[in-house]
């Protein structure tokens, strides 16, 4: 599978092989502080980024892209071809804001600082579904189930955390 992949990037279109190429990806770390200790993305994006690093650098760089609740979260790199972003957006920016806050966050900090070719968003129903949609840049969706089925299954009140991430999933 990974040979595979290799052969891919080789065999990519002229119009698209500047190298490396760029990936930013938007995930949701996990830490309780994101200040102490390194990134806690979750199994399947973990197991991609070892993936990448395996790649290399002459071939693939990839953006880890955090919006985050707490300040001063410093950037890092996770491997050789791997950097972490953490940006600050306010707690009242996500859901009350239908997570529009990190998506403009998003939006601005790709175009300002990483140009990506392609950007992957780790889920919708989080922030990064409607910030990868909203980066105006190409974008590849990893939808990990779907919250009508669980809504359909489990009466919750009108206007539950989950009907609204229903929405913006449909979006």
């Amino acid at each position: 599978s990974l040979s595979i992949l290799r052969s891919e990037f080789i065999n990519f279109p002229a119009s698209m092989s500047s190298y490396p190429l760029r990936v930013a990806m938007l995930v949701v770390d996990d830490r309780r502080d994101p200040r102490v200790g390194t990134p806690t993305l979750g199994a399947a994006p973990t197991a991609l980024l070892e993936g990448f690093a395996e790649l290399g650098p002459k071939l693939i760089e990839v953006h880890v892209v955090s919006c985050l609740k707490q300040p001063d979260t410093l950037p890092s790199q996770l491997g050789p071809n791997i950097w972490y972003h953490p940006l600050f957006v306010p707690s009242w920016a996500f859901l009350r804001t239908m997570h529009l806050g990190p998506a403009f966050a998003v939006r601005r900090f790709l175009s300002r600082n990483i140009q990506p070719h392609i950007v992957h968003s780790q889920g919708i129903e989080w922030w990064c579904g409607l910030a990868g949609a909203l980066s105006g840049f190409p974008s590849v969706l990893t939808i990990h189930g779907n919250i009508r089925l669980i809504l359909q299954n489990s009466p919750m009140r009108p206007l539950s955390y989950w009907k609204l991430q229903a929405l913006l999933g449909d979006f």
